[in-house]
């Protein structure tokens, strides 16, 4: 099957990696390699706390001011003009007008190429809504802490591969889109088989690996917002099914 010849995949790839750069700071008071007490003096419902506060208050912010990417070249436009005024002033007059329109020209150009690539990491609804994935992300992992304690390992995890591997996927090679999604089938059983591997190296039973993968799928396909209820779906399951906690 033909790949698709999509410009958008290069910026799904930018934003997922930037999710998953999140991600990691979501995992870091489970995570089994540093103890946490080690990298902060707080105990871990206060990290959860203090960074959903902060994740609602930078939502909030963006929600009462224009879009970031509005701010950017609003501040482009500002400094080329100031640029202009003092180039006009110290120029000498021949020869100055022509290069100072084509160099106008050129900064134009690259405004527009700014405000175009910052424009293609938003998602539509973030547009309107403000950035709130980060938000959900933050508050369901936080929930699913107090809920199921360290069992949101897993439930970040699956925010972690599921969630970005499904999109990279779908946004490359995916054909076959869900009813009423623009999620594919494909993006579906890539994540799939790359949480499976990661479970499985978790030492969890392939039966059990198996059936907590197609959970996560299933969340992330039907889910109003997979940010929000992969962690707590996951975290769920992998405390039903009493797991290890590494």
């Amino acid at each position: 099957m033909p790949k698709k010849s999509n410009l958008g995949f290069k910026y799904i790839l930018l934003r997922k990696s930037l999710h998953f750069i999140f991600t990691l700071i979501l995992i870091l008071p489970v995570q089994p390699f540093i103890p946490f007490n080690n990298l902060f003096m707080i105990p871990r419902e206060v990290f959860y706390t203090l960074l959903s506060v902060f994740a609602v208050t930078l939502n909030v912010i963006q929600l009462k001011r224009p879009l970031i990417r509005s701010d950017v070249k609003k501040a482009l436009q500002n400094g080329r003009k100031m640029l202009f005024n003092e180039m006009s002033r110290l120029l000498p007059l021949e020869g100055a007008p022509q290069f100072l329109d084509d160099l106008d020209k050129a900064l134009q150009r690259f405004e527009d190429m700014i405000d175009l690539q910052l424009s293609r990491v938003e998602r539509k609804y973030e547009q309107i809504g403000g950035y709130i994935g980060i938000t959900y992300g933050v508050i369901g992992s936080t929930i699913a802490y107090f809920l199921f304690e360290n069992y949101v390992y897993y439930g970040v995890l699956s925010l972690m591969f599921v969630d970005s591997v499904s999109a990279i996927v779908g946004s490359y090679i995916g054909f076959h889109h869900y009813p009423l999604s623009e999620k594919t089938v494909e993006g579906s059983l890539f994540s799939f088989f790359v949480f499976f591997i990661v479970l499985s190296l978790h030492e969890i039973s392939w039966v059990y690996a198996i059936f907590i993968s197609l959970v996560a799928i299933i969340t992330e396909v039907v889910s109003p917002e997979d940010n929000f209820y992969l962690p707590i779906i996951i975290s769920m399951t992998t405390d039903f099914l009493n797991l290890s906690i590494p």
